[in-house]
């Protein structure tokens, strides 16, 4: 029998969505039964072997969807195999430095689902376009110097997908 994997993500501006949609394709075509949802949207999570769970982060912590996500299955993630990945605007050479706010979302979300262990975590870079934030939004960033461009590694994704296929098959 296949092994099932739930992929779910919070995504503002569809990035992380993409994400997390790549993830699913990779793992599918692994063999492995996969959903790709919202969190908003997941209402069990009882039939899967894996849990992915992608969320950008802003203000240095992981959507508020995806912090509820934690605390409503928290008693089942306890039991689970669950696979955090992060995403940044940041460049790909720049993430190093933008990795202890990554790590410290994480770390703040498992203290939400105190039971919760993720088993890997990956921070990818993203992708940032003015014309699809509002208006606050962009001028936050135009103070940030944020640069413009999709910065996305896809085989980096696709390799840290086949990375936790693996792990299930261990």
């Amino acid at each position: 029998m296949a092994h099932t994997v739930l992929v779910t993500y919070s995504s503002r501006t569809g990035v992380t969505k993409e994400i997390a949609e790549a993830i699913g394709e990779a793992l599918g075509g692994a063999g492995l039964e996969t959903s790709v949802s919202e969190a908003t949207s997941v209402k069990h999570v009882a039939g899967y072997d894996l849990i992915v769970v992608g969320s950008p982060i802003y203000g240095g912590a992981l959507r508020e969807d995806v912090l509820t996500f934690f605390e409503a299955h928290e008693l089942d993630l306890m039991n689970k195999r669950v696979a955090v990945f992060t995403v940044g605007m940041l460049p790909s050479h720049d993430m190093a430095g933008a990795k202890g706010e990554h790590e410290g979302a994480v770390e703040l979300a498992c203290i939400r689902a105190p039971g919760m262990k993720p088993v890997s975590h990956a921070i990818f870079a993203g992708a940032y376009d003015p014309d699809k934030v509002d208006f606050v939004s962009r001028k936050l960033m135009d103070r940030k110097n944020a640069p413009t461009g999709d910065y996305r590694d896809w085989d980096a994704v696709r390799a840290w997908a086949t990375g936790l296929q693996e792990r299930l098959a261990a």
